[in-house]
């Protein structure tokens, strides 16, 4: 319905629900920055991500997320050095959230891409690309720079990658009913 809910989990074992935000498209992934208190979602349909005061539920800032016509999926976060990575279809680009989304740097990883996952402790990267059966590994300099690791082929399908602080990534691979475990 083109919003984002609030829900209200301050009481253990009672969700409420406690706000709406309206949106002038259709949400896909999220990011939160606690500190700064701004979480980031973007519109899928619209090709734009956004910035939103968590204590004003506002939109703050709109970027063009330049992902084209499949637009951008999901959104992973660097708190201290204030970057924000975009996944598109078949990429992944890096903005400066801290300043005016100006785009930093990009890596193509393979089509397929949907969620990411980004290891602070390590400034590494994780987009699983579902169509290209690969895991690509990246790292983030202090300038938003991405440099290409690693590539670990999967299986076609296996997509959002989620990554521990020691590297394992874990994919999910709905086709089979497994999850991937790369070490």
């Amino acid at each position: 319905d083109k919003s984002i809910t609030v829900i209200d989990a301050a009481t253990p074992g009672a969700l409420a629900w406690k706000a709406q935000i309206s949106l002038d498209g259709q949400p896909e992934g999220f990011a939160v920055d606690d500190g700064r208190g701004v979480f980031y979602t973007n519109l899928e349909d619209r090709d734009r991500t956004l910035t939103i005061d968590v204590r004003s539920r506002q939109v703050t800032r709109t970027w063009v997320s330049g992902c084209g016509e499949g637009g951008p999926k999901g959104l992973a976060l660097d708190h201290a050095f204030d970057f924000l990575f975009v996944a598109c279809g078949d990429h992944v680009m890096v903005l400066d959230a801290g300043h005016d989304g100006t785009r930093l740097s990009a890596i193509n990883v393979g089509d397929g891409i949907d969620n990411i996952d980004y290891v602070e402790s390590r400034h590494e990267l994780y987009a699983a690309a579902a169509h290209a059966a690969t895991l690509a590994i990246a790292h983030v300099d202090r300038q938003g720079g991405l440099t290409h690791l690693a590539t670990v082929a999967t299986v076609p399908g296996a997509r959002n990658a989620v990554a521990t602080n020691e590297g394992t990534a874990y994919l999910t691979d709905s086709s089979e009913g497994k999850i991937l475990v790369v070490a």
